[in-house]
């Protein structure tokens, strides 16, 4: 809807928003999977389940963050 309202800033802006919680999950990404790897009381299969699922969650964060580059760019370049 912003896009098709012409309304750049607001596009860019939230693009700003998105790349800030992307950095702080990011941070979470990276502290879940050093926790894992050091907790000895995790068997094989259970580590080996969880850093798949934390793997899936930051994929899925990154295309949200690509996305939101890809909008900002065109607002940029339409703006």
């Amino acid at each position: 809807p912003l896009l098709r309202k012409h309304k750049y800033d607001e596009i860019v802006l939230k693009a700003r928003e998105g790349k800030e919680l992307e950095k702080e999950a990011d941070r979470i990404y990276r502290k879940a999977v050093h926790a894992l790897f050091h907790d000895e009381a995790v068997e094989a299969k259970q580590l080996i389940r969880e850093k798949t699922i934390l793997d899936d969650v930051e994929q899925a964060i990154d295309a949200c963050d690509r996305l939101a580059n890809r909008l900002s760019n065109l607002a940029v370049k339409n703006g």
